[in-house]
């Protein structure tokens, strides 16, 4: 049962909701509209529909859906204030949408399943990601270890503009399309990721 202020809220929300739906509708301008009079919090729980699911244990999971009939909306929105954490993203084709920043680890259930990535910037590892039928094309940041990713089921991945770290033994790869992907040697995957924690430094090239 729903306390009072969780039923104040929710109907704070369902008037945002309207608000927001109102906004985007009449939109007509070419740049995407930035929503800044809406604190970040609530404007995620307005543009994506928030719910809840409880596991055997009582455990409470909170997940972020997609609103049914809002795609052509969405393309509308500049999403630079509004994290994706959370967000069930897997099936989501982002073409069109506007400066989307994503962090594989903290979408929902770190799903990333036939997520069509294009025009997003992603921040984040993709290890213990579920990538089955993923699309990489026209997005940036993406990193892929292939003895990382979720039971090794890289099946229908198309990797465009993705790094690839890692050889393919015990992958499944049935359908993957590294066409446009770059490659690199299983042996970069200590490289590369010290150099993004900084502990690899450049030599000092000046002479004394």
């Amino acid at each position: 049962m729903l306390t009072d202020n969780q039923k104040e809220r929710e109907a704070y929300i369902s008037k945002l909701e309207d608000y927001v739906f109102y906004l985007l509708l009449n939109y007509r301008e070419e740049r995407p509209l930035l929503i800044d009079s809406i604190e970040p919090d609530l404007l995620k729980e307005t543009i994506f529909k928030k719910e809840i699911e409880y596991t055997k244990d009582g455990k409470c999971i909170i997940k972020y859906v997609l609103r049914k009939g809002y795609n052509n909306l969405y393309k509308k929105v500049d999403f630079s204030n509004v994290s994706f954490d959370d967000v069930a993203v897997n099936g989501v084709d982002f073409s069109g949408w506007h400066n989307v920043t994503l962090n594989p680890q903290k979408v929902y259930q770190r799903d990333m399943s036939y997520t069509k990535l294009k025009g997003v910037k992603v921040i984040g590892s993709l290890h213990n990601c579920r990538i089955l039928g993923i699309d990489t094309t026209g997005s940036s940041g993406v990193v892929v270890c292939t003895h990382g990713v979720y039971q090794g089921i890289m099946n229908y991945a198309t990797l465009t503009d993705a790094v690839v770290i890692g050889d393919f033994e015990g992958i499944y790869t049935e359908g993957m399309d590294l066409t446009g992907a770059i490659m690199k040697e299983s042996a970069d995957i200590i490289n590369f990721e010290q150099k993004k924690k900084g502990l690899i430094k450049r030599k000092n090239t000046n002479k004394r």
